[in-house]
């Protein structure tokens, strides 16, 4: 009786019950895929961004040295290679210099004629002759003095690192001298194997651990930016409060007329609720096909016109999350509505 009750409640053509319910289905449905999309875009962009500034300056592990061979053999569907790096002056402004070969694996991309771009004087990415600059570094002597050396390079190429604007120079790994501190970087593997790499000799750490500053940061700003976005909900539960209030009160007659035909007053709010639950699930099943087909959109878009190979992610569990609130605040806004309805005369209800 109650489950009958509460589809009538629902679905009913009768005073306009199923009109309403379809306005409110459709409405929560897209308001849930709008959420979902903007939070699931805002996300893959940061996470772009931030992968692109880790994928620049460090990699999944680092070993001390030149253990490539060893790697290899442990690792061998990882991407391995061997770069030196050290702290120099170019110009007057402090740079990173590394020093790469053909097996480097960390992200550059192409710039051409940029003078803004990272300096890049390495013939193998050579796109035009830019000009001279002068690299001042630290040399070690025989005498065990370590004093400045410089050198001048020909600027064969401009680079920006992807997502960052970090200041780095690369040269080609034999112009290294004996002094140059030399890793092994691992990408492809997880970086929790840095820590059975110590356990077994090596000198090796992950890049969470390496770039500990920069992936609190990337965590506490991409929490910050779900919370706000997440804030957009409330209009979702206001407007939800609106539709159970227009609900309840357009069943008044309804309601009243089954108390007299001897329903309890318990029974009728659960035929209320479960309608209001019914009309919320319809649309949050809708509201989840809808998220799924506009991220799936949104992924071919980003990877067809901006080349980003990874998929945007649906937060499942934050849709899990929302969904459940909105079934209990549904439950209040219910007990909020009949109350106000209990409190009117039965009979002017219904001669009314």
């Amino acid at each position: 009786m109650i489950l009958a009750l509460a589809r009538r409640f629902a679905f009913s053509p009768v005073s306009g019950h199923r009109s309403s319910s379809i306005r409110i289905i459709f409405s929560l449905m897209f308001s849930m895929a709008v959420l979902m999309t903007a939070i699931g875009v805002m996300d893959y962009l940061q996470r772009g961004r931030f992968e692109g500034i880790r994928g620049a300056i460090s990699f999944d592990i680092t070993v001390e040295g030149d253990e490539t061979a060893k790697m290899r053999t442990r690792y061998p569907h990882a991407d391995i290679f061997l770069y030196g790096e050290t702290e120099v002056l170019a110009d007057g402004n402090p740079y990173i210099l590394r020093y790469i070969d053909d097996d480097y694996h960390g992200d550059l991309i192409m710039v051409s004629g940029d003078r803004r771009a990272l300096l890049v004087p390495y013939s193998i990415y050579a796109s035009k002759g830019f000009s001279d600059m002068t690299i001042v570094s630290l040399e070690k002597k025989e005498s065990g003095r370590t004093i400045p050396s410089s050198q001048e390079y020909n600027i064969s190429g401009s680079y920006l690192l992807s997502g960052t604007s970090a200041s780095m120079l690369f040269l080609p790994l034999s112009e290294s001298n004996q002094d140059t501190p030399l890793f092994t970087a691992i990408k492809g593997v997880d970086g929790k194997e840095a820590s059975v790499l110590r356990s077994d000799g090596f000198s090796a750490i992950s890049w969470s651990e390496k770039e500990d500053s920069l992936y609190s940061a990337f965590m506490i700003e991409r929490t910050m930016m779900i919370v706000i976005l997440s804030l957009l909900f409330i209009v979702i539960l206001v407007s939800l409060k609106s539709s159970i209030s227009v609900l309840v009160r357009d069943k008044e007659r309804e309601m009243h007329e089954a108390v007299v035909l001897g329903m309890r007053r318990g029974e009728v709010f659960l035929a209320v609720l479960f309608s209001s639950w019914l009309v919320i699930t319809i649309a949050l099943i809708g509201g989840f096909a809808l998220s799924i087909v506009i991220l799936r959109l949104a992924s071919s878009y980003f990877t067809r016109f901006y080349f980003l190979e990874s998929e945007i992610a649906m937060h499942y569990g934050l849709f899990f999350a929302f969904s459940l609130i909105l079934f209990l605040f549904s439950l209040l806004f219910s007990l909020l509505s009949m109350r106000k309805t209990w409190e009117k005369d039965a009979m002017e209800v219904l001669c009314g």
